[in-house]
């Protein structure tokens, strides 16, 4: 089976913005941006997700090896992973 893997960027914020308060000089500390990765076997469509704090290479190497224990402990053997560029 071939496993689709994309990460998507998710914005993170504190409290609601400026648009919303209308109050432009107050900022927001711990606003910044989560990772979701996404694991899904094109055949029976069945997705693993897990949300990570960046998208580094570790990081990614991490959720693919946990991926791949995943779709294993279904028995789902893993031949190809495709992900976009």
């Amino acid at each position: 089976m071939v496993l689709h893997l994309d990460i998507k960027k998710l914005g993170r914020s504190e409290r609601a913005g400026h648009r919303r308060t209308g109050e432009r000089a107050i900022r927001s500390r711990g606003a910044g941006w989560e990772y979701v990765f996404v694991a899904i076997d094109d055949h029976s469509r069945v997705a693993v997700s897990q949300i990570l704090p960046d998208e580094g290479r570790d990081r990614a190497v991490a959720y693919l090896q946990a991926a791949h224990a995943h779709f294993k402990a279904l028995g789902v053997s893993v031949q190809r992973v495709m992900c976009s560029s």
